[in-house]
């Protein structure tokens, strides 16, 4: 999955000014030059990797991963899934903002857009809200008994 448009522009302004600034620093660099090589490449670095990051949700017998590549990756066993159940959600007025968000110490947002979600609780008693592009599909999946040791 990818960020929202919205979002995309943004990264897209955030990277042209990480742009400008590393500039700047060139520009008003009086010092050694690993000074300025050091800001452009923190701040290329930083941008880049924003603007690289996609969404990816798998699922087997064993468990559902959720990464946001390439700067995170989050694995919940199937066994400690407790319920599954649709859900809508705006990821600006629940979590703040889109990608992997907290809300204190038991819910947890994988968000890449508003609208229909899973709500998935797991044995902790966390919840996770996760946007995917067919919601239906993934409960049925979620829902389905593992082959998992033996049975």
């Amino acid at each position: 999955m990818r960020p929202p448009k919205a979002m995309k522009v943004l990264l897209w302004v955030l990277f042209v000014e990480s742009l400008v600034v590393a500039g700047v620093v060139w520009l008003l660099a009086t010092g050694p030059m690993w000074i300025p090589a050091l800001v452009t490449s923190l701040l290329m670095g930083l941008a880049g990797s924003m603007l690289a990051c996609r969404g990816v949700i798998t699922v087997d017998d064993v468990a559902l991963r959720l990464a946001v590549r390439p700067v995170f990756r989050k694995t919940i066993p199937r066994a400690d899934v407790v319920s599954v159940e649709p859900t809508t959600v705006d990821p600006w007025k629940d979590f703040s903002g889109w990608g992997y968000r907290t809300r204190g110490k038991k819910l947890v947002g994988f968000l890449f857009h508003s609208g229909p979600a899973v709500r998935l609780t797991v044995r902790s008693g966390r919840t996770y809200v996760i946007t995917v592009p067919d919601v239906d599909r993934l409960v049925e999946v979620l829902r389905q008994p593992t082959n998992v040791g033996g049975a």
